[in-house]
């Protein structure tokens, strides 16, 4: 029977708590204001109106951030530690341009 509690404790109460720390990745729509491809870093304004300055946290996202303008509309995934505080941006996605 104790063999028993101490499997289920292993099946469901544990992932509860590794997740207890974890980051949230999600996906916004945002309007570029300005890229800087030396700090990798954009900054956008985003669905409510709010601006916002993000690290790209990919490496590999960098090379994307000459080929925006401002006004651009991209999809942003970005990721939120886990008290809601924006970590940074994983991907850019463009959406519609203003060329």
């Amino acid at each position: 029977m104790r063999r028993l509690a101490f499997c289920s404790f292993l099946v469901f109460a544990l992932p509860v708590f590794a997740a207890g720390d974890a980051t949230r990745q999600h996906v916004i729509l945002a309007n570029v204001i300005q890229t800087d491809a030396a700090n990798s870093s954009i900054t956008y304004r985003d669905e409510t109106g709010a601006t916002a300055q993000s690290p790209l946290l990919n490496p590999a996202t960098t090379p994307t951030l000459s080929t925006l303008e401002s006004g651009d509309l991209v999809e942003l995934t970005v990721r939120d530690k886990a008290n809601g505080e924006r970590e940074g941006v994983l991907e850019i996605k463009l959406v519609a341009t203003v060329r």
